[in-house]
C-alpha cells in the first residue's frame, strides 16, 4: 500500500492541499476511478466540518490506498465530535424546512464501508474505509 500524509493548520487553503494529496495517492495507487470519486467526497466533507466546525489549530490527514481501496485517517485537536453519534438529517423534508448540517456526514456514512471514531489524547480520531 502507497501511504501519504499532512499535519497541517484546518482552514481554507489547505484544504485544496488535503484533496490533492488524496487525489495523488489514489492515482499513484491505481484506485479505480468509482472509489476515488466517492473517496474524494468524503474527503471534502469531513475536512470541511474540520475547518468549519471543530475550531482546530491542528489537523493530520493521513491516505493508504492501493487497486484494493483506501483507508483514511483524519486527526484534529478540536472540540470532541462523535460524528457517528451525530442526528442524522430528515432527508424527507424540503431544503427550505431542513436545518443546515448533517449531510456531509449522511453522505459518508452512506459512501464508506467502514468507520470508526475515537477520542483520545485530546484529540478527535476518525478512521475511514473504502474497499473497491
Amino acid at each position: 500500500m502507497l501511504e501519504k500524509k499532512l499535519c497541517l493548520v484546518p482552514n481554507g487553503p489547505s484544504m485544496t492541499v488535503v484533496q490533492a494529496m488524496i487525489d495523488e495517492l489514489m492515482e499513484e495507487a491505481d484506485v479505480p476511478m468509482k472509489i476515488s470519486m466517492k473517496v474524494g467526497i468524503v474527503v471534502d466533507e469531513i475536512y470541511s466540518n474540520i475547518v468549519n466546525y471543530s475550531n482546530a489549530t491542528d489537523a493530520e490527514v493521513r491516505g493508504c490506498a492501493d487497486e484494493n481501496g483506501v483507508e483514511l485517517w483524519f486527526e484534529d485537536n478540536g472540540i470532541p465530535y462523535d460524528p457517528l453519534k451525530a442526528k442524522e438529517p430528515d432527508i424527507t423534508l424540503g431544503v427550505d424546512e431542513r436545518k443546515i448540517g448533517g449531510l456531509g456526514i449522511l453522505i459518508s456514512k452512506k459512501m464508506m464501508d467502514k468507520i470508526e471514531y475515537s477520542y483520545e489524547d485530546g484529540k478527535n480520531k476518525l478512521y475511514m474505509v473504502k474497499h473497491a
